[in-house]
C-alpha cells in the first residue's frame, strides 16, 4: 500500500511538471518586496524587487534593489543587492539577456531633490554590474518599468509614460513620450514585424471614466495605430501565436467598486475578437498578468482580498484559446499577501510566479519576505518541501502557526515554523 501511494503522488509531477513553494528571507533584519521573476536558460529562476534594512517597512532611505538567482528546485544559487547612491531604489523588472547575463529596470527616488529617475542596470551571469544608465529624471512616478532585449541586442523599456529604445550598451537611440495615456499597464513587447506593442490606461477627468489604449509602434517608435477600449485598468499585453494580442485587466478598478478581471483577444490590427469577464471572483480583485500557453490558451495570476475578513488569496485562472475557463486554483495566503508579480509557463509545462508576504506569516507589520511558487500544469502545488532560509541549527522555535496566523499543533495541513532568528519554515506533517 505504501508503494502504491508513492506512485500516485509522483504521477502529477511526471505528467505535468514538478511543483514547490519557497519562503525566502535573505537577511533576517530586512524586508522584501518582489516585483518580477522569470525562468532562466538553465531551468532556474531570476527575481528582482526592493529590500530595506529599515526596522519598519519599505519606503525608507535605506531601500535598495536586489537580484536573486535560484535553481529549478527553488534553492538559492546567489543573491546581490545594489546599494543606492541618491535615495530609495527598487527593482521593477529583470530579464535574461542573450549573453546569459541580466538586464534590470529600476526606479530611484532622489530624496534630496524630490524627483525620481528610472535606470537600467546590466549585469553578467553572476549579477555583477557591467553598466548603469539613468533616464527620465523629471517625475516621481514609478509606473511601468518593463524591459526586454530586442533582436538587435539592444533594449526596449516602458518607463512610466516614456518608451525608450537603447543599443546594447544602454545608450538611447530614440524615446517617445506617452505621458497622457500611461497610468497603468506596464508591459511592452517587440512584435514579429520588428515593431512594438504596449497597453496603457488613463483617467478621463471630464467624464471620470478610464480609457485603455492599445498602441502599435514601428521599429523607430512611430505610432502605426492606437485603439481605445472603455475598460478600467489594463495590466498586460502580449502578441499571440496568430499575430494578434491578448490583453488582461480589471473592470471597476478606479472607483473602488467590486473589481472584475477580464481578458480581451484582438487581431493583428487591434480589433476586438472577443472579451471575457470572470465575475465569480468577489471582493477586491487585481489581475496582475496573463500569458499565452503552449496549448494556445491563457494563464492569468490574480490578487484577491475578501472585503469582510481581509484575507488574501492568489488565484490562478486557466482558459482555452477562446477565453473559456478550463480550471481555477486558489492559493490561500491569509492576510499577508502584499505584492503579486506576473505569471509564466515553465519549460516543464507548469507555472511560476513570485510574490511578497507579511503579516500572518512573519507577524511583523512592514516586514516582507519573498514567496516563490512553482505549480504543476494544473496549477497545483503537489509536493511540499522543507523551506530553508537563513536559519542555523542554534535557532529556537518560537511558535507554529497555520495559514491564518493562528498558533496550532494540528497536523495534515501547511504549517509555518517561526524561529527566534527571524526565519520561517513551511512544513506539512502527515499523520
Amino acid at each position: 500500500m505504501k508503494k502504491l501511494l508513492l506512485i500516485l503522488l509522483c504521477l502529477p509531477m511526471i505528467g505535468f511538471g514538478q511543483s514547490w513553494e519557497r519562503f525566502i528571507s535573505i537577511a533576517d533584519s530586512n524586508s522584501y518586496s518582489c516585483v518580477y521573476g522569470e525562468q532562466t536558460q538553465d531551468g532556474g529562476y531570476i527575481i528582482t524587487g526592493g529590500v530595506s534594512n529599515s526596522p519598519t517597512s519599505l519606503g525608507s532611505p535605506n531601500d535598495h534593489l536586489f537580484l536573486l538567482k535560484i535553481n529549478n528546485q527553488g534553492d538559492t544559487v546567489w543573491n546581490k543587492t545594489y546599494p543606492n547612491i541618491n535615495g530609495i531604489t527598487n527593482g521593477l523588472c529583470v530579464r535574461q539577456t542573450f549573453d546569459s547575463g541580466f538586464i534590470i529596470s529600476a526606479y530611484e527616488e532622489i530624496i534630496i531633490d524630490s524627483i525620481g529617475c528610472h535606470l537600467i542596470i546590466k549585469t553578467n551571469s553572476f549579477g555583477d554590474t557591467l553598466w548603469t544608465k539613468y533616464y527620465d529624471c523629471s517625475n516621481s512616478m514609478q509606473n511601468g518599468g518593463y524591459i526586454e532585449q530586442t533582436t538587435d541586442s539592444g533594449f526596449i523599456a516602458k518607463l512610466n509614460g516614456y518608451i525608450i529604445k537603447t543599443d546594447s550598451q544602454g545608450d538611447s537611440l530614440w524615446s517617445k513620450n506617452f505621458q497622457g495615456i500611461s497610468l497603468w499597464g506596464r508591459t511592452i513587447n517587440q512584435t514579429s514585424d520588428g515593431g512594438y506593442i504596449f497597453i496603457s490606461t488613463a483617467l478621463n477627468l471630464s467624464t471620470f471614466t478610464s480609457e485603455t489604449y492599445l498602441t502599435k509602434l514601428n521599429s523607430l517608435g512611430d505610432t502605426i495605430w492606437m485603439k481605445l477600449f472603455n475598460y478600467d485598468a489594463a495590466a498586460s499585453v502580449e502578441q499571440t501565436s496568430d499575430g494578434g494580442y491578448i490583453i488582461s485587466g480589471n473592470k471597476n478598478f478606479i472607483f473602488g467598486q467590486p473589481t472584475i478581471p477580464y481578458l480581451t483577444k484582438t487581431d493583428s490590427l487591434g480589433n476586438i475578437i472577443w472579451t471575457k469577464t470572470y465575475s465569480f471572483y468577489q471582493g477586491i480583485v487585481n489581475i496582475s498578468s496573463s500569458q499565452q500557453t503552449s496549448d494556445g490558451g491563457y494563464i492569468s495570476s490574480i490578487w484577491q482580498m475578501d472585503t469582510i475578513s481581509y484575507e488574501t488569496d492568489i488565484l490562478l485562472l486557466k482558459t482555452n484559446s477562446l477565453g473559456d475557463t478550463i480550471w481555477t486554483n486558489r492559493i490561500k495566503v491569509g492576510d499577508s499577501l502584499q505584492d503579486l508579480a506576473h505569471i509564466e509557463q515553465t519549460i516543464d509545462g507548469g507555472y511560476f510566479l513570485v510574490a511578497s508576504i507579511e503579516g500572518a506569516v512573519t507577524k511583523e507589520i512592514g516586514k516582507g519576505i519573498i514567496y516563490l511558487i512553482k505549480t504543476d500544469g494544473n496549477g497545483n502545488i503537489t509536493s511540499t518541501f522543507l523551506i530553508h532560509t537563513t536559519k542555523t541549527s542554534k535557532a529556537k522555535l518560537i511558535k507554529i502557526v497555520d495559514l491564518l496566523g493562528r498558533e496550532t499543533k494540528q497536523t495534515n495541513q501547511p504549517l509555518f515554523y517561526i524561529y527566534d532568528d527571524g526565519t520561517v519554515e513551511k512544513r506539512i506533517v502527515i499523520k
